[in-house]
């Protein structure tokens, strides 16, 4: 009898780190900004982004997205509650996304995109 108690607690202690596991990797990131926004600006003279989150306001965000870019011709390419991406391909295009997650953010801007490019950079609140 003794012998069949430790390999059970030992099997049970395996699958409730399995189900941990399971349980913490198949939760996908979702980003939480109840009143928050974010931007990213982009400077085409200086290949610069410029990025901010946690900003009270979309106005606010973008203003401080402007000024992290730094350059004169920045512009900002996405204003996003949750998770914002900007996609570019070799042309130098590029385009703004924003989603719920930074999966959704950076399908979104691959989609705007509309040609074969990858994400140049990203941001959540």
């Amino acid at each position: 009898m003794t012998s069949l108690r430790f390999p059970r607690r030992a099997a049970l202690a395996v699958m409730n780190v399995a189900a941990a596991t399971v349980t913490l990797v198949a939760l996908p990131p979702v980003a939480h900004a109840d009143n928050q926004f974010g931007a990213i600006a982009y400077s085409p003279s200086g290949r610069l982004f410029g990025r901010t989150k946690d900003a009270p306001s979309s106005a606010a965000a973008q203003s401080a997205a402007l000024g992290a870019c730094g350059n004169s011709d920045c512009k900002v390419l996405v204003v996003f509650r949750e998770c914002g991406a900007i996609a570019e391909n070799k042309a130098g295009d590029h385009a703004g996304g924003y989603g719920s997650t930074l999966l959704a953010a950076e399908q979104d801007a691959m989609k705007r995109l509309g040609t074969a490019g990858w994400i140049g950079t990203w941001l959540c609140n």
